[in-house]
This record gives structure tokens, C-alpha cells and sequence, in this order.
């Protein structure tokens, strides 16, 4: 009989290929082996076409790529019921919504998170024509269920793409956070609380309009690297010098990326 070591090494060898359907296969036979490999890395998409999908996930330099085990929300639900010990090998999610209604709904995402004890990176992304959506348009629970994973001992990135109306005190009381990510993003206007103990280590922002509003936040929440991207036709203004002087006490690490592709 094959040492569980080995077969191990061999799953782990599978995921790191992206051999998903070898691994779905093999977890009908051994699942207690194989689940922790097939859902470790997990992305939803919801009301998403698959030509909207490609590409959209690949966030840098967070651990966001687009090769996650994707996975219908629906079925993972009755995965969950039926074997609720794959709750605890979740590690990464994402989450890719795209407008195909007068509201976005997130019901069955919402109870899927809650029961998630040990993520440590999610992003959540809007796709749509509009390109922003109101934050409150992922309804309350989302929401409160998103802020509780915030709070979780082991959450470590987040990412935050194509939304308005988001809310800095979402991270109020959270403690554990090293990498952030916001693109296209435009922030409620309000002063947020941020506890001084706690310090994200990387802060990472694909340009937007209303800087001023991180400026406060910043004061008391400094990283040691601030990432910035500046599209094609746009410029450092201000906002920008005002930003990194908000956090030049702790910057260690710069990266001004100057993207004329408009990527």
C-alpha cells in the first residue's frame, strides 16, 4: 500500500497543476485525502458569462490568481452539508459578481462564508458594463458576513475591486491583516476609527479618484509598502503626495507603476 505521505505529495503536485478534474475524480474515492487540495483555492461566480471570466482575477502582487477551483456556489453549499469537514480547508475565495438584474443578490454566498473558519485572502469583484456598484447592493448579510471573515484570526489579504459607497471601518477591531488591496474603488465619505495597533504591511492601489479619503486612515493604519498604479492619460496629483505622506513615517517600499496600456 502507497504510504498517505506519498499520495499526498502526488495531490498536492495535482493541485499545483490545476488538475481539478483529476482531483474531482479522485475525491468521489478518497475525499478525506483529496478535499484539502480541491478546495483550498476556491472562486465563485455569480451571474458571471463565461467571456467575462477570463483574466479577471489575476490580482498582484496579492496571493489572487485566476487559476482557483471554481465552483458553482450552489454545489458547494450541498458539499458542505454533506461533508462539512471541507469548511476547514478553505483557505482563499473569490468572489466575481456581474449585474444581470435591477439588484445584485448574494444569498447563498453570504451562508457559504459564514461557515468558512479559516480563510486567509478574499477578493471580491464586481463585472459590469457600469464598471461600480454600490457596496449595500450585495444586501446586509453579505455584508456582515464579509466583516466577520475581517475579524477571523486567520485572514491575511484582502482585495476589493470596482465598487462605490465601500466603507473604511469595515476594518475597525481588525487585527490580523498584512496585504490590501483596492481597485477602482470609491470609499464612503466619513472619518474611519482604525485602532493604532493595528498595521497592514502592504497596501496596494490601482488608481481612483478620492484619495483624500484614505488620508486619515492612513495616518493611524501605515504600512511598510504602498503600491500605486497611474493609467494612461492620468497623473500624480496631490492626493497622491498627500498620501504618501500620510505613511512616510513606516514606508519602506514603493512601487509607482505607470501603466500606458491602460492593463
Amino acid at each position: 500500500m502507497i504510504p498517505t505521505e506519498i499520495v499526498d505529495h502526488i495531490l498536492g503536485l495535482l493541485h499545483s497543476d490545476q488538475a481539478y478534474t483529476t482531483l474531482e475524480t479522485c475525491s468521489v474515492v478518497f475525499p478525506q485525502l483529496v478535499d484539502s487540495h480541491l478546495y483550498s483555492q476556491i472562486t465563485f461566480k455569480v451571474n458571471v458569462l463565461p467571456q467575462d471570466f477570463p483574466g479577471l482575477i489575476a490580482v498582484k502582487p496579492l496571493r489572487f490568481t485566476s487559476e482557483n477551483y471554481v465552483i458553482n456556489p450552489t454545489i458547494f453549499s450541498h458539499i458542505l452539508i454533506q461533508r462539512p469537514h471541507v469548511a476547514n480547508y478553505v483557505r482563499s475565495v473569490q468572489i466575481l459578481f456581474i449585474d444581470r438584474a435591477s439588484e445584485l443578490e448574494a444569498p447563498g454566498i453570504s451562508h457559504i462564508l459564514s461557515t468558512l473558519p479559516r480563510i486567509e485572502s478574499i477578493m471580491v469583484m464586481i463585472r459590469s458594463p457600469d464598471y461600480r456598484f454600490d457596496w449595500n447592493r450585495l444586501g446586509s448579510r453579505f455584508c456582515t458576513a464579509f466583516q466577520n471573515i475581517l475579524r477571523l484570526p486567520s485572514i491575511r489579504d484582502v482585495a476589493i475591486s470596482n465598487f462605490l459607497g465601500f466603507s473604511l471601518r469595515q476594518f475597525d477591531d481588525c487585527k490580523n491583516l498584512r496585504n490590501l488591496l483596492f481597485r477602482n474603488v470609491l470609499f464612503l465619505e466619513e472619518r474611519a476609527s482604525i485602532p493604532p495597533y493595528l498595521r497592514t504591511c502592504s497596501l496596494h492601489i490601482d488608481c481612483f479618484d478620492g484619495l483624500t479619503k484614505l488620508v486619515s486612515w492612513m495616518k493611524t493604519n501605515t504600512p511598510h509598502t504602498l503600491s500605486f498604479c497611474i493609467h494612461a492619460g492620468q497623473s500624480l496629483h496631490c492626493d497622491f503626495r498627500t498620501l504618501i505622506e500620510a505613511c512616510s513615517t513606516s514606508l519602506v517600499n514603493l512601487d509607482v507603476d505607470f501603466n500606458q496600456n491602460g492593463e
